[in-house]
């Protein structure tokens, strides 16, 4: 027997011995198995007696058979061994992947003899495999993505960047892996951004705006958000970072401003002027219905032809008519301006509510318009608010209600007082209508259901806006409900907080 042969028996009974729990083959040098040990047949599925005598085909994936072959062949000729990872097929057909060192040595005989140590990595590989594919999902996605995304250590060192990292800064992702962000970013910057670093590496999620400038020498804004990472147990290991061109966002937004200013500016501009205007148009108006009445009741003597009378209380009407819209237009200014000033006293609504039925009667009367009047007097209480205004609101519905109801119809105003809802004034008519869809055209100011040169109702569109703004003004609120054909009814709530109850 020879000095090698005498040297490898023990050999392979030690790593026998010693290998228990990886895989041991020993084959001879035409590759056939003359040993397997107990690892082996846990690892493939045969047992020895099923492998002896077999050729190491029995375990390899045809396809890497013969790749393998001469690749290994090749290094043991040379070195005397050979490692890596070798894809193997189990006895029950899955396939699996051992980490394997092979060594070459004289069996007993004097012949050419290898024997394997076979470790099975296959949940590893997976497992990497698995970690792979997914960072490459995550770069793949990442990269599509619009923004700046990277993933730092505990140390602030990089860990992943996108390609929006890339570009940024003009240099490939190899660059940053492993490098601390206050290598990589400039001193003043990174003072700037480390203490929001530190938030997200306590655990907290941090968001902040910075402005940059690129490598093309542009500046830009950006969003920056942190999100901690946290290990199985809750510990932050980490934090991703995004950040997000803002620069497009926050221009518009500052247009937008602007233009809200612009426009804001403008609004007071035009309240300011309609109340100039009002107040300039309301001297002369004055004078004029002053006039008119004393030649209507010809105070400084007959006048000679009736029909200049006639003409007198046309202008009076016409005058009266023109102050009341120059009155509604001072009070939308000064509404608009938050300077109108309520003057509250103690108001009985239903005498009020009665004395405004008795104005508008006659109109009613005209126009062929039956109003009746329901107020539960006994358990209304008084009313603290500025009786001018709340007339204002009581005319202008019972106006419009009589405006568009047509001959033969009904207008019933109701008034009650209720514990939660406070003091409700409702106005209902049997009159047009209006669509649903122009309900929040007849509550805006200056806007008409019927916009036409020839409309069939006079009128500015002020009317319902301002009696809507004088009950807020009261801390009220008004509801209108209509449908086409059928009528209106305008439902006026103020607070119950705003009632008064006579000392017991």
């Amino acid at each position: 027997m020879s000095d090698a042969a005498t040297g490898a028996l023990p050999l392979r009974q030690a790593l026998f011995q010693d290998q228990k729990d990886n895989g041991l083959i020993v084959t001879d040098g035409n590759g056939v198995i003359v040993d397997w040990n107990a690892g082996a047949e846990r690892m493939y599925g045969y047992s020895r007696e099923e492998t002896l005598g077999q050729s190491l085909d029995l375990i390899r994936v045809p396809a890497d058979v013969t790749k393998l072959t001469d690749t290994m062949a090749a290094v043991l000729a040379r070195d005397g061994s050979w490692s890596g990872d070798v894809n193997f097929r189990r006895k029950d057909g899955s396939v699996g992947v051992s980490n394997t060192v092979v060594f070459a040595f004289i069996d007993d005989d004097g012949s050419p003899a290898m024997i394997g140590i076979n470790r099975d990595v296959s949940e590893q590989r997976r497992a990497q495999k698995t970690e792979q594919e997914a960072a490459e999902s995550l770069r793949l996605i990442t990269d599509s993505l619009p923004g700046h995304i990277l993933h730092v250590d505990r140390d602030l060192r990089y860990r992943f960047v996108n390609k929006g990292i890339e570009e940024l800064y003009g240099q490939p992702r190899e660059y940053f892996i492993g490098k601390r962000v206050s290598d990589v970013q400039d001193p003043a910057v990174y003072r700037e951004i480390a203490p929001y670093f530190e938030r997200a590496l306590d655990g907290a999620e941090v968001t902040f705006e910075l402005e940059r400038t690129s490598v093309d020498g542009v500046r830009r804004d950006y969003q920056t958000t942190c999100l901690p990472q946290f290990d199985a147990s809750g510990e932050v290991v980490g934090c991703y970072v995004l950040s997000v061109d803002v620069t497009e966002r926050k221009r518009a937004e500052a247009t937008a401003l602007a233009a809200k200013d612009e426009a804001e500016h403008a609004n007071k501009a035009k309240s300011e002027f309609l109340a100039n205007m009002s107040h300039e148009l309301r001297t002369p108006l004055n004078a004029i219905n002053g006039f008119s009445e004393m030649i209507f009741a010809e105070t400084l003597g007959p006048l000679g032809n009736v029909e200049y009378q006639k003409y007198a209380g046309y202008i009076k009407e016409s005058g009266q008519h023109l102050l009341g819209l120059i009155n509604d237009l001072l009070d939308i200014s000064k509404i608009e301006a938050g300077s109108i000033e309520l003057a509250d006293e103690i108001v009985g609504l239903a005498a009020l509510v009665r004395s405004c039925v008795a104005m508008i009667r006659e109109r009613a009367d005209a126009e062929n318009v039956q109003i009746h009047v329901d107020i539960d007097e006994e358990l209304l209480p008084l009313l603290c608010a500025d009786e001018m205004r709340i007339r204002q609101v009581v005319l202008n519905l019972l106006s419009n209600a009589v405006k568009f109801t047509q001959a033969g119809g009904e207008v019933t105003v109701r008034v009650w007082y209720h514990v939660d809802r406070g003091f409700v004034l409702q106005v209902a008519d049997t009159g047009i209508g209006i669509a649903a869809h122009n309900i929040p055209k007849a509550l805006t100011r200056f806007e008409q259901v019927e916009s036409t040169l020839d409309r069939t109702y006079e009128g500015t569109g002020l009317g319902l806006p301002l009696t809507k703004s004088l009950v807020e003004e009261h801390g009220g609120n008004l509801d209108l409900h209509s449908q086409v054909g059928v009528g209106t009814v305008i439902t006026v709530s103020l607070p119950a907080s705003r009632a008064i109850r006579p000392a017991a």
